[in-house]
């Protein structure tokens, strides 16, 4: 485990991951699953106790929504998700504005 790569992702997660958005097609949707994805890592990093829970459930849904192949990955994403929301979070690509909003969180 790195700084780089909190997760562990190997190239074959990392690939998996690509493929599942290339299925979803280029658009609204693709976009609207990588922000829901990183939202739900925003809600998680800042909650309460129901907040990560909520939190958890958006990225569960967002990945869902993507489909993986591979059981493993969703479990090491989830497994991973506490302390790591804002790599993981980036790792799906979402709007900029969304990502700001780690950025106003520690006052980058």
């Amino acid at each position: 485990m790195t700084r780089e790569n909190p997760c562990s992702l190997d190239e074959s997660d990392t690939i998996a991951l690509s493929r599942a958005f290339e299925a979803l097609g280029n658009g609204f949707k693709e976009q609207a699953v990588r922000d829901l994805f990183a939202l739900g890592c925003y809600v998680h990093v800042i909650g309460s106790p129901e907040g990560r829970d909520a939190g958890s459930k958006a990225c569960l849904a967002a990945m869902d929504a993507l489909q993986l192949v591979s059981p493993g990955l969703h479990r090491k994403i989830l497994d991973n998700l506490s302390g790591n929301e804002e790599w993981l979070a980036r790792l799906f690509s979402p709007h900029y504005e969304i990502m700001r909003l780690f950025f106003a969180r520690s006052g980058r």
